[in-house]
């Protein structure tokens, strides 16, 4: 059994953490707040390189060698079979919702009707009603693809690196999501890597986290230059990896206990966040207006609704549920 790496579980809380705080504006900023669109640009410089740069390590640090088509062919059903009821039950609960509850409250992203809001979740996940759940459909093809590869290279990770980097500023297409596949199989791929030799990148990790962070600090003037935002995501999402991992091994975060919380929630956090984020803003604007000054309770509110409604219905309600808990989990 491998051991539990409780600075994987923290980066994903800080990483789970970001992710909802990005969520807190799905569409246009509130009246009067501007710098939080600053915010937003930050975070999703990162966020998500380094979400599926632990997405990878950790399918790496689990794996075990896959010798023959059917030992493939089990690894990618046990996949699915962890992912997909999760992706399809919260997505079809998000586009009903919406479709419910925009009769009396305010609602982003509003699908045309159902019919054409499964059709878009199955093909187009990004642009459809259940957006936020992207991540889910382009993991499990990570899942699908990169044991495929191992087999191919015979276990040898950087091969599938230098794939990711060669098809990162490729065109594709919204079609299931196969942008989002281009675009982060490079990070997903360095997770791997990293979990391949991880004995002697942790080494690396402590010896050079000062230097790391600065590095990654220093990343950020891109976004003040006429670089384009893929090239400054790119390199600022590379920066973040080692430094951000470097900071839950041993810096500031290393003993925080409330990210291991989020960390240990962050799949049910993650299927459930934009359902607790849009109720509670729905209530918000229905009776106040979230605009000027009132942003500056509403965001907090929000960001609070988003991490800790889906770990109480996740605690709480759904040991009641035992479909939905094992789908969360």
């Amino acid at each position: 059994m491998t051991e539990r790496l409780t600075d994987i579980d923290r980066a994903k809380g800080f990483a789970i953490f970001l992710v909802v705080l990005g969520h807190i504006v799905a569409g246009d900023l509130p009246a009067g707040n501007a710098w939080f669109g600053y915010v937003i640009t930050v975070i999703y410089s990162f966020h998500m390189p380094f979400f599926m740069y632990l997405s990878g390590f950790v399918m790496m640090y689990t794996y075990r060698r896959l010798d023959s088509a059917g030992e493939y062919g089990r690894y990618v059903v046990g996949k699915f079979n962890r992912l997909a009821p999760g992706f399809f039950v919260f997505a079809v609960i998000i586009l009903v919702g919406k479709i419910l509850t925009s009769r009396f409250l305010h609602v982003d992203n509003m699908p045309e009707g159902f019919l054409e809001g499964i059709q878009s979740i199955l093909l187009t996940p990004g642009l459809s009603a259940a957006k936020s759940l992207w991540f889910i459909y382009v993991l499990f093809e990570f899942y699908l693809v990169v044991p495929f590869l191992l087999m191919i290279f015979k276990g040898r990770v950087l091969p599938i690196v230098a794939i990711g980097a060669a098809i990162h500023f490729l065109p594709s297409t919204h079609y299931f999501m196969l942008e989002g596949f281009f675009e982060y199989l490079i990070y997903f791929s360095i997770g791997a890597l990293a979990a391949s030799a991880h004995e002697q990148y942790r080494v690396y990790l402590d010896k050079y986290r000062g230097a790391t962070l600065v590095l990654f600090v220093l990343s950020f003037v891109l976004l003040l230059t006429p670089m384009s935002m893929q090239i400054a995501k790119l390199v600022i999402g590379l920066m973040s990896i080692p430094a951000i991992h470097a900071l839950m091994r041993g810096g500031r975060f290393s003993h925080s206990s409330l990210l291991i919380v989020w960390g240990l929630f962050s799949y049910a956090i993650y299927l459930m966040n934009t359902i607790a984020i849009g109720f509670v803003k729905g209530l918000v604007l229905y009776f106040s207006s979230w605009d000027g000054l009132h942003f500056l309770w509403v965001a907090p509110l929000l960001l609070i609704s988003g991490l800790y409604g889906p770990i109480l219905v996740k605690s709480f309600i759904f040991p009641y549920l035992r479909p939905l808990d094992r789908i969360t989990s």
